[in-house]
């Protein structure tokens, strides 16, 4: 079961890829970076992440777009997969080749029920929330890099957050 998972995450991520287009003049990205768990819990979860969107210009500094995360982390025998959709929004600082932007979302997110030991930790979807802050170098719609912190929080915002700190590429 969790290898079919991590199959239908890796789809997802390339089906946003392939569908991506510049025709409204935004930006489609691909990213990866790492995740990392914030509160009590040690880093026995952090674990690497891919994601893959697009961004629409609504007016010259404004955006609205959409993102797909996964991913995978392996712990003793269980395996742990993360699976996020989220519709975020953007301003940019500038319209340049460089472009500072900060922006947030809500969407679907995979909750963590810490419940005891690897083995009694159960997953749920919820409503969870998104923030992200970071430059993108290039000009919209074209081959550029994007530096990216995201910051994930629960619906309840009692639960667990996470930090990814993500690179990739725009085009």
């Amino acid at each position: 079961m969790m290898r079919k998972l991590s199959v239908i995450g890796l789809l997802a991520v390339g089906l946003v890829i392939l569908n991506a287009s510049a025709t409204m003049a935004g930006d489609a990205f691909l990213k990866g970076g790492y995740k990392k768990f914030r509160g009590e819990y040690d880093c026995d979860f952090c674990t690497w992440i891919v994601s893959g969107g697009s961004d629409y210009k609504l007016i010259p500094y404004l955006s609205l777009g959409f993102e797909v995360q996964y991913s995978h982390k392996k712990v003793e025998e269980e395996s742990f997969n993360w699976l996020n959709l989220y519709i975020n929004a953007k301003v940019y600082g500038y319209g340049g080749s460089v472009r500072p932007y900060v922006g947030g979302g809500i969407g679907l997110q995979t909750a963590t029920e810490w419940t005891g030991d690897f083995e009694d930790t159960t997953f749920t979807k919820n409503v969870g929330y998104q923030f992200v802050g970071g430059v993108a170098i290039g000009p919209p719609g074209a081959l550029g890099l994007v530096l990216e912190a995201q910051l994930q929080l629960p619906k309840d915002l009692d639960g667990i957050t996470a930090i990814h700190f993500m690179a990739g590429i725009t085009f």
